[in-house]
């Protein structure tokens, strides 16, 4: 379906070999409900995914935030069995950000909260030697924002880059964060 949507029915084929992953996520409160919260203190740091894009059975328990057109983290709150979508950065560079990938993080729970946070996340990626670059629908003017790069290549770019040891604080798109 992606690929019709995007103009390239031939995805659907390339995408069965792909390091697809599934991820159980538990989240727990202190066992007593008593553990302080430390100022800036995270469960998962702002991060974008690094796939096509990431299928999330999310908790309505609090924790999961987004990042704002403003720079602001927005709590995302769905409804119980709902689940939602996230672009992924092979998606915005194939979309040339007009579909961006989302940065998001997980902030702790409250002081004396006693539930569990629960999240599934399968994380969707295409055939690691598919070729990904802006796809000329998305392109005006010839400004693309990426060049092509493997998917494979991607991946391992995006876990073995240096890291800046800074999270990313604003909405800017993949091209414009420091790694």
């Amino acid at each position: 379906m992606l690929g019709e949507v995007l103009g390239l029915p031939e995805l659907a084929a390339r995408s069965v070999n792909g390091p697809d992953m599934l991820a159980c996520i538990d989240y727990r409160p202190s066992p007593d409900g008593t553990e302080a919260v430390i100022d800036g203190q995270l469960r998962m740091g702002a991060h974008s995914d690094y796939t096509t894009y990431t299928l999330l059975l999310a908790d309505p328990v609090p924790g999961l935030q987004i990042v704002g057109s403003d720079g602001s983290w927005v709590d995302v709150i769905p409804a119980a069995g709902n689940l939602l979508m996230n672009v992924g950065d092979l998606l915005a560079i194939w979309t040339n950000d007009a579909w961006p990938s989302t940065l998001h993080r997980v902030v702790p729970m409250a002081l004396g909260a006693a539930e569990r946070r629960r999240s599934v996340a399968w994380f969707h990626y295409p055939d690691p030697d598919v070729v990904v670059a802006p796809l000329p629908a998305f392109v005006d003017d010839g400004e693309s924002r990426y060049g092509a790069t493997r998917v494979d290549a991607h991946v391992r770019g995006k876990l073995g880059a240096p890291k800046t040891g800074e999270a990313p604080t604003s909405a800017s798109t993949i091209a414009d964060r420091p790694v």
